[in-house]
């Protein structure tokens, strides 16, 4: 049901009341300018709106306007000169004020504009209709009016539903001009994000291969190196060279099996190929087992490796051998980032939900977040570049957490208070369908 017009009495406010006001004031631009409208080109959808209201209502000026602070300015406009005015001196200052269509049938009479350089100069307003633009926020931003030069009779019942109908389409059309304008914002948001993701993948991945590139060729030197001295030497070799020699080798391709392990088993994680022989494992042996298999490497860099005792019946469902893996890569890190003479602990135990947890603790230099973050991430070292303190492509970690995750688990790392890290391998107490976690992974991942 259409609204009727009334007309507004200047008053003197009282502070409060005047406090109050320049709150509504303040939230009121603070919308207006979250529609992001002001001081934009012509759009059809306002212009259609402006030519209705000229039509239907019979007038021969129509707008629709934004009050901005200090000027009110006219994102549609026909029969209309200018493109904004003071809103000192505008009738629309006065339609926000209020719910329903402003209607001045004589400007030239009345107190409030009989003054204004609008009445008084060009355009020579003396009618006047206006309805306030009400957006879901309660604000009003602006507002539809029509003007004509010649005095007139206030609007019917009819007209002023017309006005506040066509009010209404232009607080549509602006309400979806701003989700478009935020869909957009958004979605360049994520394309940036994506582009910038690319590029350090991009990045990542040029460093990799730099890194994968001498961590075969390094091990695969020396093999042909010692096989091209025991091919060219022309004295008989002692017992002692063929060892040491044949060591060598033997050396170079057990690091060169590795980095091809590596570099397999995180393809074969990534395309989802891997397929997990679940069993019910007992946690204690294997801690003992991966430790006699990581004496030797520990040895060689000076390290001393400790187990705490696990409880003889913790056991946790798991592919055995993928277990021994992720718990053989743990150690391996905390070797290899730990300092002559260090220390490196590990133990299990069970959570209070049921979940078992196989913890490796270093006294390394240990790790910023920043460095955290970028360990777990495929093609990432803590030390990026060839001049890097430790050996390695940066995927032992993130194939640990792959492999983790493909039983339902996770892998994390946190840094020791003083020095080293510390790395959590959880593994849930019960699993779902094998398939499921699979495709989780490779959701997550």
């Amino acid at each position: 049901m259409a609204g009727t017009a009334r007309e507004l009495k200047p008053m003197a406010l009282p502070e409060d009341r005047r406090r109050v006001c320049a709150d509504m004031e303040a939230r009121r631009l603070q919308v207006m300018r979250h529609y992001q409208i002001i001081d934009t080109g012509m759009e059809a959808e306002f212009e259609r709106i402006v030519r209705l209201a000229r039509s239907a209502l019979g007038f021969s000026v129509a707008a629709l306007s934004i009050l901005d602070g200090e000027r009110q300015w006219f994102k549609a406009r026909i029969g209309l000169d200018m493109c904004e005015t003071d809103r000192m001196v505008s009738f629309c200052t006065h339609t926000i004020e209020q719910s329903k269509p402003l209607v001045v049938p004589d400007a030239s009479v009345d107190t409030r504009f009989c003054t204004s350089p609008l009445v008084i100069g060009e355009p020579y307003i003396r009618f006047y209709a206006g309805a306030p633009l009400i957006v879901p926020e309660g604000a009003a931003i602006g507002t539809l009016f029509v003007v004509d030069h010649e005095p007139r009779s206030p609007l019917d019942a009819r007209q002023l539903a017309v006005l506040e109908d066509l009010a209404g389409l232009a607080v549509s059309a602006l309400v979806d001009r701003r989700d478009r304008l935020k869909r957009e914002a958004e979605l360049e948001a994520r394309v940036a994000e994506a582009e910038e993701a690319a590029r350090r993948s991009a990045d990542a991945k040029q460093e990799f291969l730099a890194l994968a590139g001498h961590e075969l060729r390094t091990p695969l030197n020396a093999i042909m190196g010692f096989a091209h001295l025991i091919s060219n030497q022309d004295d008989p070799l002692s017992n002692n060279q063929v060892r040491d020699y044949a060591q060598s080798i033997g050396d170079g391709g057990g690091r060169l099996l590795k980095t091809i392990e590596k570099l397999l088993g995180f393809v074969q994680c990534e395309q989802g190929d891997l397929k997990l022989e679940n069993e019910v494992v007992a946690v204690a042996p294997l801690l003992g087992q991966a430790v006699r298999q990581m004496t030797p490497e520990a040895e060689a860099g000076d390290v001393r490796l400790e187990v705490a005792p696990a409880a003889a019946d913790l056991t946790v469902l798991a592919d055995r051998v993928l277990l021994f893996q992720m718990l053989e890569q743990m150690l391996s890190n905390a070797i290899r980032f730990s300092p002559r003479g260090g220390l490196v602990r590990v133990s299990a135990a069970r959570h209070a939900d049921g979940a078992m947890a196989l913890v490796v603790e270093d006294e390394g230099e240990g790790m910023d977040e920043t460095a955290l973050r970028r360990a777990m991430k495929a093609f990432g070292q803590a030390h990026s570049g060839l001049t890097r303190p430790h050996e390695g492509i940066g995927l032992g970690l993130p194939l640990t957490k792959r492999l983790a995750e493909l039983h339902g688990g996770s892998v994390s790392l946190t840094p020791i208070s003083g020095a080293g890290v510390r790395a959590e391998l959880t593994l849930p107490a019960t699993r779902g369908d094998p398939e499921t976690v699979r495709l989780n992974a490779q959701v997550d991942g």
